[in-house]
């Protein structure tokens, strides 16, 4: 059965096929090949060939032209067979074992499949850091540009373009949240990817889950030992409190990741087996 099939459709539809990114007409930086016969023309008046400024468009952001990913590890293959089965999931465990890139890597999956249900990807974040160093210059959109960094370089390589992020975002494909804004909000037919929720208190969390609508899923990606929330007095992370109410509730699938699952680097494996090692 293929992953890239909508959910009420995976049991009849086959995989779509993917088409060779380096389309016609498009180099492999998938810029625009010009026809340079069609950018000049005679000027009947003053008898001379004229150029003509023709705008470059780069090719859309569609599934054909993102990169199919497999999983690394055992657990993560435990996430990309069991993806169809829930639609809540909590992510959590080591660093750097990409519980965030496969999650977004589905969630692109499922919005850019012209015959699934879901219609877009919300992104939600605790803007935490802003506790600790008051508020930063900037309209909204500056302000929020530092916690959006990760999603654009994962969307970067999935589809070999700098400007993937901002061209689904253009598209409607994506919205980025910060939690204080969106008390009041439901989100239908949308995959609610919150990233860091470790960071996040328990009233957050609430708040972000009571905002699912129909048809929507929610995958909760965090790591308790990079919680942002122990240098404040104020605050506490809600993690615990979100593993434990989730444990009473037969709709959240939860996975863990160890540190035999890290990927990202061989030097950030071995520093936190180190650490663990230590009880750090």
């Amino acid at each position: 059965m293929s992953r890239r099939n909508s959910r009420s459709n995976a049991a009849t539809k086959s995989k779509p096929k993917r088409r060779n990114v380096h389309k016609v007409g498009f180099n492999s930086n998938f810029e625009p090949i010009r026809n340079y016969e069609d950018d000049f023309q005679y000027h009947s008046k003053t008898g001379k060939i004229c150029t003509i400024d023709r705008p470059v468009h780069k090719s859309a952001i569609n599934l054909s032209n993102m990169k199919e990913l497999e999983p690394l590890t055992d657990t993560q293959e435990i996430f990309f067979e069991s993806y169809r089965d829930s639609d809540a999931f909590i992510l959590y465990g080591s660093a750097g074992t990409g519980k965030t890139a496969i999650s977004l890597y589905h969630a692109l999956e499922d919005i850019l499949d012209v015959d699934s249900d879901f219609q877009k990807i919300i992104i939600v974040r605790s803007i935490v850091q802003t506790r600790d160093v008051g508020f930063l210059p900037g309209d909204e959109k500056e302000k929020l540009a530092p916690y959006e960094q990760p999603y654009i370089q994962l969307c970067a390589d999935l589809f070999g373009r700098k400007d993937a992020y901002e061209k689904l975002k253009d598209m409607g494909k994506i919205e980025f949240h910060p939690t204080s804004f969106i008390r009041g909000t439901t989100f239908h037919d949308s995959i609610i990817i919150f990233d860091e929720c470790q960071s996040a208190t328990f009233h957050e969390i609430s708040t972000v889950i009571t905002r699912i609508g129909s048809n929507s899923k929610i995958l909760l990606c965090g790591d308790s030992k990079q919680n942002d929330l122990i240098k404040t007095k104020q605050d506490c992370s809600g993690f615990d409190q979100l593993i434990a109410v989730s444990d009473r509730m037969h709709e959240f699938r939860k996975i863990r990741f160890t540190s035999d699952d890290i990927i990202r680097s061989g030097i950030v494996k071995s520093w936190i087996k180190a650490c663990e090692s230590l009880g750090l």
